[in-house]
C-alpha cells in the first residue's frame, strides 16, 4: 500500500505513522497530503496524481523530532506512491 491509500484507509485523513524499508533510525507522521489535512483526494487510485506529501520525520528511538534532515519538519516525500512504505502502529495514539 502507498502512502495514498494509506490516507484514504485513515478515512481520509492524516495523522498516521510510516515508516520506508531504507529507514533504519527514523520514522514519520504524515501531516498533508494534497495540501490538506482531510477530505477526499483528486486524481485516481493508487497515486492520486502523486501528489505532494508532507511528513515529520523522528528519531524510532527518542521519538524526537529528527534534526538529522535538512528541513525535518514538515519534510516532503519524493516518491510518496511507491510500496516501499509500511504503517506504523505507536502504542501511545
Amino acid at each position: 500500500m502507498n502512502i495514498y491509500e494509506m490516507y484514504v484507509q485513515n478515512n481520509n485523513k492524516v495523522g498516521f505513522w510510516i515508516q520506508r524499508n531504507s529507514w533504519h533510525k527514523y520514522i514519520a507522521k504524515v501531516v498533508e497530503v494534497q495540501n490538506k489535512t482531510t477530505g477526499a483526494l483528486s486524481g485516481r487510485s493508487p497515486y492520486y496524481n502523486n501528489s505532494l506529501v508532507l511528513v515529520d520525520i523522528y528519531d524510532i528511538d527518542t521519538m524526537e523530532l529528527s534534526i538529522n534532515w535538512d528541513n525535518p519538519k514538515n519534510y516532503s516525500l519524493s516518491n510518496a506512491g511507491t510500496f516501499s512504505y509500511e504503517l506504523v502502529k505507536i502504542d501511545n495514539e
